[in-house]
């Protein structure tokens, strides 16, 4: 098969299995969810790369013809099944993959219960839908319907699929909760055919008969706008291709807070979290801990780490012998003086009345030129100057809602007040700390969520993240 004539979807799913397959010692187990009509494609590219697959569909018809097509090729298996119900064990496969399928399904929920379920633990599961609100879309599936039906009347062509033919429509949030809520971690969000211009235009030259003409000036096409779209959100990308990892955490937790940890900002926060802790062993402690997400990494790198929460809501399947979680305050933490070698505490120093207090608290239990490591909200960021902007701006303290840590929402979360650099800057100082190190962490935007964007002023990032150390004492 040529693979300049490849949909881009099916050659980059390709692409991630075939790698995916290579790091494996041993031939692994693939099941190819929903392996009809054009993503068939993905199938085949599999097949001559000499992957072995199982292809499931419930069109017989299509089946029977590619089991014929293939018949004397013994890495091929292909079986007629309802995604809702697939006809396997429980932890079977090694990978899997539903190209376009989610959003042609009656109940998409059941079917992610059904693909974690033949999915092995830590398993690997690739799926590519459209996005509701892309470009994609709003045009061509909404907005420009009524032109598809002339075009095709004036070619004589039928016109098959009606604007109802997805089932269900994604956002990218909603994908992502759907996702988390079943079982499975995001691992990297992809996306392959950028805003959708490119996606418009092989549709218009498809339905005049032109699509050979331009499907030479596709791929390049392609790239090109790819690397335009950069600047904008994937929230607002055609589509997307995620992969993500079964997770057999993941279904006790809420999706918010695993929505959250997949941007890039947080991404960055750990990658620097990590290299941090390169030259740091000994004990750890991660200050309003939660699910125990940042506590886990900590107990990877510093050998022994504790988890404390003023909410009993850990996850306690995390627990092991160098990782204990509990509850307390943080004003009055149970651990003698200079007992560890590192405290974190990500987004907390905001919701406490007194802040001066915390820090002396986290202080005492710090050994002498121990670390922290830290992250709070910046008072002037985008989202704030613009409310400012339109006459609504931020007072402090500013009430959140209810705290959806909580499983019975009853406790409200608050913001007691937001820091500006200069103002953390002489709290640290003051606190007897030295070393600072402070910088601005994204917009707000997942596809802005780095450090370094050019022309962008850093006093309006959305998050400082910071690092000191404890002052010897005299």
């Amino acid at each position: 098969m040529d693979k300049n004539k490849v949909n881009i979807i099916n050659l980059k799913v390709f692409e991630v299995i075939k790698s995916l397959a290579n790091n494996f010692k041993e031939k692994k187990l693939i099941l190819d969810n929903g392996c009809n009509g054009a993503h068939s494609e993905l199938g085949i590219l599999l097949l001559n790369s000499g992957i072995p697959m199982v292809g499931v569909d419930i069109n017989l018809q299509w089946l029977i013809e590619k089991r014929q097509r293939f018949n004397n090729d013994s890495n091929l298996k292909v079986t007629c099944a309802d995604s809702h119900s697939l006809p396997f064990k429980q932890d079977k496969f090694d990978i899997v993959s539903s190209v376009e399928v989610l959003e042609h399904l009656s109940d998409p929920e059941l079917a992610l219960k059904e693909v974690n379920r033949v999915l092995k633990d830590g398993g690997q599961f690739i799926l590519s839908t459209p996005n509701s609100i892309g470009l994609w879309s709003l045009l061509m599936d909404k907005a420009l319907y009524p032109l598809r039906k002339i075009i095709y009347a004036i070619k004589k062509r039928k016109l098959e699929l009606e604007p109802s033919h997805h089932k269900h429509v994604f956002t990218l949030q909603k994908l992502l909760k759907a996702l988390t809520d079943n079982g499975f971690k995001v691992k990297e969000v992809v996306s392959v055919e950028g805003i959708g211009i490119v996606k418009m235009f092989q549709a218009v030259f498809f339905m005049l008969k032109k699509y050979n003409f331009f499907q030479r000036l596709v791929s390049w096409a392609t790239n090109l706008e790819l690397k335009a779209s950069r600047i904008f959100p994937l929230s607002v990308h055609s589509g997307w291709i995620i992969i993500t990892a079964k997770d057999k955490l993941a279904m006790d937790l809420y999706s918010s807070e695993q929505i959250r940890l997949v941007s890039k900002e947080n991404q960055y926060i750990k990658n620097n979290l990590i290299n941090k802790l390169a030259s740091v062993k000994g004990k750890a402690l991660d200050l309003g801990c939660g699910w125990g997400y940042w506590a886990k990494i900590l107990e990877e790198h510093c050998g022994y780490a504790v988890g404390l929460d003023i909410r009993d809501i850990f996850d306690r399947d995390r627990i092991s012998s160098n990782l204990s979680f509990i509850v307390g305050n943080g004003f009055k933490l149970p651990f003698k003086d200079d007992t560890f070698d590192v405290i974190t505490f990500f987004e907390v120093l905001e919701h406490v009345e007194d802040e001066v207090g915390l820090l002396k608290e986290i202080k005492r239990v710090l050994k002498t030129n121990g670390c922290i490591l830290f992250s709070v909200p910046n008072r002037n960021r985008l989202g704030n100057l613009l409310k400012l902007t339109v006459g609504r701006p931020v007072k402090y303290p500013f009430r959140l809602g209810v705290d959806h840590y909580t499983k019975e929402d009853v406790e409200e979360q608050w913001h007691f007040r937001e820091y500006i650099k200069s103002d953390l800057d002489k709290l640290l100082n003051n606190s007897g700390f030295k070393d600072i190190e402070i910088r601005g962490v994204g917009l707000g935007f997942d596809r802005f969520s780095f450090i370094g964007l050019p022309l962008v002023p850093e006093n309006i990032y959305r998050t400082w993240m910071g690092s000191a150390i404890k002052h010897e004492t005299k």
